[in-house]
C-alpha cells in the first residue's frame, strides 16, 4: 500500500520534504521518495517565481531598483505534473488503542492530507 501527499509540483514536494527533515538518520536533504503523477496543474508566473526564489525586481550596480530580467523572461504560466511525496506510514498518528486518528509531521505537528497513491495515478516512466 503506497501512501503519499499530493503536491502541485515536484518542487513543492521537495521544499516541504526539506523543511521537515531533521537529518537525524539521514545524510541527504530529502527523506521521502517522490513520484510524478499523471495529473497536471498550471502555475502562474508569480507563483513560479516565488517557488524558485526569483524576485521581480533587483538592485543594479548603481543602487537603483530595476525589473529583474530573469523574472521578465519567465512565461506567463507553466503546466507541470503534480507530484506525490511517498510518506508511507511515517506521518500516521494513532490513539491509545492503536486506531489511526490522522496524519501529521512528528516534529512540528503540521497536519498532512495523506492519500492512497494507486498505480493508475502515477505518470508512466518516460511517458507523458
Amino acid at each position: 500500500m503506497m501512501k503519499g501527499i499530493i503536491f502541485d509540483s515536484e518542487e513543492h514536494a521537495m521544499q516541504m520534504d526539506a523543511q521537515h527533515n531533521r537529518y537525524e538518520h539521514q545524510t541527504t536533504k530529502y527523506v521521502f521518495n517522490r513520484k510524478p503523477l499523471k495529473a497536471t496543474t498550471t502555475i502562474t508566473k508569480s507563483d513560479w517565481a516565488v517557488l524558485y526564489g526569483i524576485p521581480d525586481t533587483i538592485v543594479n550596480d548603481e543602487g537603483n531598483v530595476i525589473a529583474n530580467p530573469k523574472y521578465d523572461a519567465l512565461e506567463s504560466s507553466y503546466t507541470v505534473h503534480k507530484s506525490a511525496l511517498m510518506v508511507g506510514e511515517s506521518l500516521t498518528q494513532k490513539d491509545d488503542d492503536g486506531n489511526i486518528t490522522g496524519y501529521s509531521c512528528p516534529y512540528c505537528g503540521e497536519v498532512a492530507t495523506v492519500v492512497e497513491i494507486t498505480d493508475d495515478l502515477l505518470k508512466p516512466l518516460g511517458g507523458i
